[in-house]
């Protein structure tokens, strides 16, 4: 029996680590040709992904890409290409995102340029990378998947506001691009809403917030009391990436534990 993503090749945003490192590794596994991924810094954590990848038997390869970069598309898309050593990218995954506790500003703190920041990386980068692929991607069956945020459908607490506005917008892009795009290029466009996440992202979003924040995302943001697991995220993702999820398109798809249900009422 063939494996879900044989002979396909991958693009992960911010995939060296948490959320980004688990689908890149779960593509690879479920037989991936080949994935390449994205990171902003650290070198090791990069390598090391890379490493995992190849032991499942894929073709890999890391780009250093800044989110804010203009041309963060091109870069990604020529990096994953030379590397990969192919002309098609079947899959892209935008998961990279700026969600770091120096982001993260109440709204009465917030400057402009971390707004812009916020708005650069959250939207404008999965916009122009989606551009940049799409010339690669086959005349049938790929797969875009932009990985979004509960607090996209909720009132934020502090100091998440602007995230969630940023997330908000990116699910509306996934709609528009979807409604657009499908016919014509053949292709699927969804957004996951990850609700929180046991990833280095979030511990250093929440590294200078009360304790009693952490407790509050445990106890009563999610069903089961807890945090989800970046394997947990990844197997919902890989789902919406493989063929039978064909007949999913512009979809908000929820990897959040049950967070949602305290979202719309």
């Amino acid at each position: 029996m063939s494996l879900p993503f044989e002979n396909k090749y991958a693009i992960v945003t911010g995939g060296s680590r948490g959320i980004g490192a688990s689908i890149a590794l779960l593509l690879a596994e479920r037989g991936a040709r080949g994935v390449a991924i994205t990171y902003s810094g650290n070198e090791a954590a990069a390598n090391d992904t890379v490493a995992k990848i190849k032991a499942h038997g894929a073709d890999a390869v890391a780009i250093r890409a800044n989110i804010l970069d203009i041309d963060i598309g091109e870069t990604i898309v020529s990096g994953a290409l030379a590397g990969l050593k192919t002309n098609t990218i079947h899959i892209l995954i935008n998961n990279a995102a700026l969600a770091t506790s120096e982001h993260l500003l109440p709204i009465l703190h917030t400057t402009v340029e971390n707004f812009d920041n916020l708005f650069h990386a959250n939207v404008r980068a999965p916009i122009f990378a989606t551009r940049a692929v799409l010339p690669y991607m086959p005349a049938k069956g790929g797969r875009i998947i932009n990985v979004s945020s509960v607090t996209a459908k909720q009132a934020a607490d502090e100091p998440g506001i602007l995230y969630g506005a940023s997330k908000a917008a990116l699910n509306s892009i996934t709609r528009s691009m979807a409604s657009a795009l499908a016919a014509e290029k053949g292709i699927t466009i969804n957004s996951i809403s990850v609700g929180p996440t046991k990833t280095p992202a979030m511990e250093n979003a929440l590294a200078n917030l009360p304790k009693e924040y952490m407790e509050g995302l445990k106890n009563y943001a999610t069903v089961e009391k807890r945090l989800a697991e970046p394997e947990e995220i990844a197997a919902i993702v890989a789902f919406v990436a493989s063929d039978d999820a064909r007949w999913m398109n512009g979809a908000s798809v929820p990897a959040n534990g049950g967070a949602i249900l305290l979202a719309e009422g």
